[in-house]
C-alpha cells in the first residue's frame, strides 16, 4: 500500500461535496466498504459508496484517507493512502461541516 505524504492531495471533501471537485485532486476520509470501494464520511444513503481506482488491495473495514483526483464518473483515482486506525468518522464529519462554513480559518479550500 503506497502511503501518501502528510501534506499532499487538495481540500478534504465529503460525500456530499465530492462531485463539485472533477478533475481536480481530493482527500477523502471513509470506512473500506469491499476492495475498492469506500463508505465515505457525510455518506447519508448507504448504498452509496465511492469507487477507488487502485492497485492496492485495500482492506475491509478499516478506515482510511484516501488522496486521488475525481474522475467525471466520480470515482477516485487514487494516488495516496492514509490509514488512520481508531478515528471517529462523526466528529470528523462535523468537522468538515464547520470547515465549509469558515474555510478562511480551515484554509481547505
Amino acid at each position: 500500500m503506497q502511503f501518501a505524504p502528510q501534506a499532499s492531495g487538495g481540500p478534504r471533501v465529503s460525500a456530499l461535496t465530492l462531485k463539485n471537485y472533477q478533475d481536480r485532486p481530493v482527500r477523502l476520509v471513509g470506512r473500506i466498504c469491499s476492495n475498492n470501494y469506500l463508505d465515505p464520511v457525510g455518506n447519508s444513503d448507504s448504498k452509496s459508496f465511492i469507487r477507488i481506482i487502485t492497485q492496492n488491495r485495500l482492506e475491509q473495514g478499516q478506515i482510511v484517507e484516501i488522496h486521488g483526483k475525481v474522475t467525471p464518473q466520480g470515482a477516485i483515482a487514487e494516488s495516496g493512502i492514509v490509514p488512520l486506525g481508531d478515528f471517529d468518522l462523526t466528529n470528523y464529519n462535523s468537522m468538515l461541516s464547520l470547515a465549509s462554513k469558515y474555510d478562511n480559518v480551515f484554509g481547505w479550500s
